[in-house]
């Protein structure tokens, strides 16, 4: 039995990366084999054997064994999979989709490297491993993931003429797997680049077809602030189809839909009306975060000029003035109002 660092741990150890999850291959060896050596060691894999087991840090780690695939129908899941002991390291990183995620590390440290995936590390390149990339259909948003998130890397002109024929597979993807990647690429710095790969190869039309057209840029940290300078152009129309295509979670249509509403006005606060001026603070206190988080899609000195009067919204109704319906509302506003000429005037 043999077992061998694979996947992205690999790869961000030579990219000095930090990775989160870390993956073992089990080469040469059955099941029972395998729990002689991890006696705690629990089975997660549906498909084919995949243990839970502390490595020797006492990390609780995925230990995958090496199996070969073969396409039996439609989609990201129409696979067979086929595993033993007779089955070769070179067999399972043959099926990876990328050179630089086709690098094993084994127990002594010695890299194995059929793809020269080290290679391309070195000069920055996502390639795909063989022909089978496209026979999963997913790939093509993993990739696009990929790309956002490795700064400086670029997608060889064999790999991107592979995905420009990958266009048709796309549709019977699960809504929930495509959000996933382009999830992951909101948490990176770069989550531009991953509509950008879709448009050069002809894969934006399925899932992202509200991006066509759009001007993109984005210098935000959190991802639902990523999301919300993506979508900042979008017509109520496109957002709630792209919305309810991926099944996106509440929490980016909420500030989604604000952002829609409001950012426009928001990056001309200073040259409104008071009126409107407290509609927008308001508004955006119901953005994820509050309307501080809000604002920091605002540049200039319209965020400065928030800062200095986001007060006034905070008031407190004396008691004579509560529980009369329409009536306490106007009095709130006229409060609302008053403060923020108050705030004005100190400026």
């Amino acid at each position: 039995m043999k077992i061998y660092q694979v996947g992205g741990a690999v790869r961000d150890l030579f990219l000095n990366r930090t990775s989160n999850d870390i993956d073992y291959l089990v080469v040469g060896a059955t099941s029972k084999e395998f729990l002689n050596k991890f006696c705690d060691a629990s089975l997660v894999g549906k498909d084919f054997p995949v243990y839970l087991a502390k490595n020797e840090n006492g990390i609780k780690c995925e230990y995958a064994f090496a199996r070969k695939e073969r396409k039996n129908g439609n989609g990201h899941k129409g696979f067979i999979c086929e595993f033993d002991s007779s089955i070769t390291l070179e067999n399972d990183l043959s099926r990876r989709d990328l050179t630089i995620n086709a690098i094993a590390l084994s127990e002594n440290g010695d890299i194995i490297d059929p793809y020269n995936g080290m290679l391309d590390l070195e000069n920055k390149v996502l390639r795909h491993t063989s022909d089978v990339f496209s026979e999963d259909s997913l790939r093509v948003y993993r990739l696009a993931r990929f790309y956002s998130q490795l700064d400086g890397f670029k997608v060889h002109n064999s790999t991107l003429k592979v995905l420009s024929g990958m266009n048709n597979q796309l549709a019977d993807l699960p809504a929930e797997r495509v959000w996933k990647e382009f999830e992951k690429a909101l948490k990176s710095s770069f989550p531009e680049k991953f509509i950008k790969l879709l448009k050069i190869t002809n894969c934006l039309n399925v899932h992202f077809e509200e991006f066509s057209g759009k001007e993109l840029k984005t210098n935000q940290v959190d991802p639902i602030l990523q999301f919300c300078e993506l979508i900042k152009d979008f017509t109520y129309k496109e957002f709630h189809s792209f919305c309810n295509r991926l099944k996106i979670p509440n929490v980016y249509v909420k500030s989604g839909l604000a952002t829609i509403t409001h950012l426009k006005r928001a990056k001309d606060l200073m040259n409104l009306f008071n009126n409107q001026i407290i509609t927008i603070l308001l508004s955006s206190d119901n953005f994820v975060g509050g309307s501080d988080n809000f604002f920091k899609l605002v540049e200039n000195s319209n965020k400065d000029y928030y800062f200095k009067i986001k007060d006034c919204i905070n008031v407190k109704l004396p008691k004579n003035k509560r529980n009369l319906g329409l009536e306490s509302g106007k009095w709130v506003e006229k409060m609302m109002l008053e403060k923020l000429q108050k705030l004005q005037k100190d400026l």
